[in-house]
């Protein structure tokens, strides 16, 4: 994602990846529940890794 060129290159990488995590959740559920209560408690100081943070989770 970093090496992305242009937004529209981060933007088909995110869908990709989405989609991956999306099936991965759906067959271990209870390894993303206890991954989501961890990931509440992190914060993004660097603006390149919180916005592309932010596209993770849309």
């Amino acid at each position: 994602l970093v090496c992305a060129d242009v937004e529209a290159e981060m933007g088909s990488w995110v869908v990709e990846l989405n989609g991956t995590v999306k099936a991965l959740q759906r067959w271990m559920p209870q390894h993303f529940a206890r991954q989501a209560r961890y990931d509440t408690g992190l914060t993004f100081t660097q603006h390149l890794a919180a916005s592309a943070a932010s596209r993770m989770k849309q």
